[in-house]
């Protein structure tokens, strides 16, 4: 099993989905999940792939609905 990150957007400018998953090292969880729910992305599952590895990866599905800029512009973890 191989380690991605994708997204997938639909709908227009205005009205648009985003659905995708991401990987992060467990550290990484809590600023992620503070940054994606401050962007209005909801949480879908958070979950892990692999057991014993090291470093300790997480899973991380999210779905969004809103304004499509809202989503295209950089964002910072705290």
């Amino acid at each position: 099993m191989g380690i991605n990150t994708w997204a997938a957007f639909a709908g227009s400018d205005s009205e648009a989905v985003v659905d995708g998953d991401f990987v992060m090292l467990a550290d990484e969880m809590q600023p992620v999940l503070r940054t994606m729910r401050e962007g209005g992305i909801n949480i879908v599952a958070i979950h892990q792939h692999m057991t014993h590895e090291k470093p300790h990866y997480l899973f991380m599905h999210y779905w969004g609905k809103g304004m499509r800029r809202t989503w295209l512009k950089p964002s910072r973890m705290h």
